[in-house]
């Protein structure tokens, strides 16, 4: 596929996106149907061979008088967004999408018309940026059209699959088309790795970041960057690989405001791993080096608030550690010191007309759920017995009285729950290597 065929259908997506986000903003309350759908899928594919041919007979040899004119009109609209789109709420958001979506129709006019324009490769990167920062409102309309679908979940992720493909294919051609010292050079890397990423192309994702990291090493977004790439090797299971970068970063990015958020990658790459050493070490650094980090006054709020959150997570996360190591006198004292800081802090904050964030509270409820667990639980007997009558699908059989000395695990899982078959499937494989382990799956209705 030539460019200007390339431009044409990209011209196409935009045009067809845009058309439907535009009559979002005219008319929100009108229903959105199957056909438009189906016609917007239709825009979107790829053309036929017939197409590519005819597309290319007509290329044109001069650039048009009016690609320096839509090229002006897109690149003032980019140096006119707000620094915090976040903050755009109400009439005005809805505003700035609807110029939004006429910046993409015109870069989709001057991809199609000016691919021998001098700004073209800018404009690569700047259509890539806008119909990312569209995702989240693409998201929304697609929730609207396949409410109360069976597959609903399927549609919805079919369609942003393709919608960011779409969007990592322009950044690519940026990235490439762009010079070398370029500034938009590593922006344009930068949003191919998280159209990749939010595409569930985590391979892809990866192999940007990478790259990224590789070329652009000192660029002030690296340590964002290197978040992302322990979140793609966390994704493909790499752990191994993951843990690595990460450790690497804790000491590269220490002073960056980004270092709280480096931590709790880590925290995430060692606890999926089951690296309970890892996981210990983890909750020690947090009750160390957090409260040293929190004691100067130079922190922004949004880092102080960060450090905060992770901290109050800490003392669960000690104890959730030390109870699967076996420490259980180790863990209640962890419990019971989390829950104590917890309430002394919801304390002081309702004595200011506040109080402690919702998750915050989520994980002091999980300390006491824990705490009560080993208080009243653990070491115990079982206090009942599995009498399942004839209701056993295997022939191997157990009855807790007779399993003095092993460990044995019950898990209830609804009858053909994907979900829960997904960690059954692999826990019971586990198991039956394992001596003296045993493991009960209670389906249910």
């Amino acid at each position: 596929m030539d460019f200007r065929t390339r431009a044409l259908w990209l011209l196409g997506i935009v045009v067809a996106i845009s058309a439907v986000l535009v009559l979002s903003y005219l008319g929100k309350d009108a229903p959105i149907r199957d056909a438009g759908a189906e016609k917007l899928g239709a825009l979107i594919a790829p053309p036929t061979a017939t197409q590519t041919q005819t597309s290319t007979s007509t290329t044109p040899s001069l650039v048009p008088p009016k690609c320096d004119e839509l090229e002006a009109r897109i690149q003032k609209f980019m140096g006119g967004l707000p620094r915090e789109l976040g903050a755009v709420t109400g009439e005005a958001a809805d505003q700035l999408a609807f110029d939004t979506e006429r910046t993409i129709i015109a870069c989709g006019q001057y991809l199609a018309e000016c691919e021998a324009h001098p700004k073209a490769a800018e404009i690569y990167y700047r259509t890539a940026k806008l119909l990312h920062l569209l995702s989240a409102r693409k998201l929304v309309e697609w929730q609207t059209l396949h409410k109360g679908d069976a597959n609903a979940g399927e549609l919805i992720r079919q369609k942003r699959q393709a919608y960011m493909a779409d969007i990592a294919r322009l950044a690519k051609t940026a990235f490439e088309r762009l010079g070398a010292e370029h500034p938009l050079r590593p922006r344009a890397l930068q949003i191919h790795g998280q159209a990749a990423a939010e595409g569930d192309r985590h391979d892809e994702a990866r192999a940007a970041y990478e790259k990224f990291l590789e070329i652009f090493g000192q660029d002030e977004e690296s340590d964002a960057i290197t978040i992302a790439l322990c979140r793609e090797l966390l994704e493909l299971e790499r752990y191994d690989d993951g843990i690595k970068l990460a450790r690497a970063a804790l000491e590269k990015f220490y002073k960056s405001d980004k270092f709280p958020h480096v931590n709790e990658m880590l925290w995430k790459l060692v606890h999926s791993k089951g690296d309970f050493n890892g996981m210990l070490e983890h909750t020690r650094r947090v009750e160390t080096v957090f409260p040293h980090k929190l004691s100067g006054g130079t922190l922004k709020d949004q880092e102080r608030e960060a450090y905060e959150r992770y901290l109050d997570f800490n003392g669960f996360r000690k104890g959730y550690t030390l109870f699967a190591r076996g420490d259980f006198e180790g863990a209640k004292a962890a419990f019971q010191e989390h829950i104590a800081q917890i309430e002394t802090k919801r304390e002081k904050l309702q004595g200011a007309g506040k109080d402690i964030k919702p998750e915050v509270s989520i994980y002091m409820d999980r300390s006491r759920t824990c705490l009560k667990v080993l208080e009243e639980i653990v070491g115990l007997p079982g206090p009942v017995e599995l009498e399942l009558g004839n209701t056993w699908v295997t022939q191997k059989t157990l009855r807790l009285a007779e399993a003095q000395g092993k460990t044995v695990g019950v898990v209830f899982r609804g009858v053909r729950d994907e979900r829960s078959a997904v960690f059954a499937g692999p826990l019971s494989q586990w198991v039956a290597r394992q001596p003296n382990m045993e493991l009960v799956t209670v389906c249910f209705r």
